[in-house]
């Protein structure tokens, strides 16, 4: 398993078109990926749950990668919440 944090930098924090967007690129990797926030992991593949979280400007949020190939995922996936959230 392959973690990284991250600080959430959108002004608005994770609302539904950004959780939209990460929900989209997680369902493209075949690794499983999950989101922590305050020890509550939610599936990164389920918008409600990621929604559920509340997560708000400035808050850390971790994501957990694990399968085939999972540091390449996570670097990539890294790289694509550094921009978008």
């Amino acid at each position: 398993m392959t973690m990284f944090d991250h600080a959430v930098k959108n002004p608005e924090g994770v609302h539904a078109k950004i959780a939209s967007q990460l929900v989209e690129k997680v369902k493209q990797m075949p690794q499983t990926v999950q989101l922590v926030k305050d020890k509550k992991a939610v599936s990164a593949e389920n918008l409600l749950a990621i929604l559920g979280l509340c997560i708000k400007s400035g808050d850390i949020i971790q994501f957990k990668v694990s399968g085939e190939q999972e540091e390449t995922a996570a670097d990539d996936l890294k790289k694509f919440v550094q921009e978008t959230v």
